[in-house]
């Protein structure tokens, strides 16, 4: 099953990378083993975070409620906080979103894709209408987000860097159904 989240990431990718930023220091065959052992552990990441979503969005589904949820793996150290809130995100009437409040992914893991992967999974698993991304307190985070379509919450655009929150409405999405609360 770790092998499903190889699409995201393509583990020939990451170890064709850092075995050529290593050639010039040390032997590309330790390089390639650490490359693996990387790749294992982004894969294994992905897979038990997004196991933890799947699980959160089908309680919701079938009635259990359950407003949020921290989803930890404890094999890489990487922990996301979930939950289903109820946001003014435009001009709008308020709406039932997926929420992303919390992304903690250890040093050695960042940077290989793992948020692109749960936000990809969210974006296409989510039953209720908007992703939201709370207070991304980073720049390179906020450009990333910006690109993907996400737009800033209204009102957010006086705040200082670091405060700032992102929502992607999913009526974008052509297969999304129905807004389920």
């Amino acid at each position: 099953m770790i092998c499903s989240a190889r699409g995201y990431l393509g583990k020939l990718k990451n170890e064709k990378l850092v075995v050529r930023k290593q050639k010039a220091m040390s032997s590309p065959t330790v390089s390639v083993q650490s490359a693996r052992k990387c790749s294992i552990e982004v894969n294994q990441a992905i897979f038990n975070l997004r196991k933890g979503i799947k699980e959160f969005i089908s309680a919701n589904k079938e009635g259990v409620f359950s407003r949020s949820r921290w989803i930890e793996c404890d094999d890489t150290g990487a922990k996301i906080y979930i939950r289903k809130g109820y946001y003014l995100v435009d001009e709008g009437d308020p709406r039932w979103c997926f929420c992303f409040a919390n992304l903690d992914i250890p040093d050695k893991l960042q940077q290989n894709g793992i948020f692109t992967a749960l936000l990809d999974f969210a974006i296409m698993n989510s039953p209720w209408r908007v992703i939201y991304v709370e207070i991304v307190c980073n720049n390179f985070l906020e450009d990333y987000l910006l690109k993907r379509g996400f737009q800033m919450k209204k009102g957010d655009e006086v705040l200082l860097e670091g405060t700032r929150s992102y929502y992607f409405d999913l009526a974008n999405r052509i297969d999304f159904a129905s807004e389920n609360p």
